[in-house]
C-alpha cells in the first residue's frame, strides 16, 4: 500500500474511534456519570466533555 492510502486509512481508523469517544461520552453523560469517570473511559477532554453536555442541556460535575 502507499504511503497515501496509508495516511487516509490511518486518519480513518483515528475519525472512528473518536467518533465513538463521542458516542460513549454523550450515552455517559444522559447518564449522570462524573467527567472524571467519563475522561477515564472516552480520553476526551473535560472541555469536549463541557461541550457535549451543553448539547443536552447538562452540567458536568468534576469528582
Amino acid at each position: 500500500m502507499c504511503n497515501l492510502s496509508s495516511a487516509i486509512e490511518e486518519r480513518g481508523i483515528e475519525k472512528g474511534i473518536k467518533q465513538n469517544s463521542i458516542i460513549t461520552a454523550e450515552m455517559m453523560i444522559q447518564d449522570n456519570e462524573p467527567a472524571s469517570k467519563i475522561m477515564k473511559y472516552t480520553r476526551l477532554s473535560f472541555e469536549t466533555l463541557q461541550e457535549i453536555a451543553a448539547r443536552f442541556g447538562k452540567n458536568l460535575v468534576m469528582k
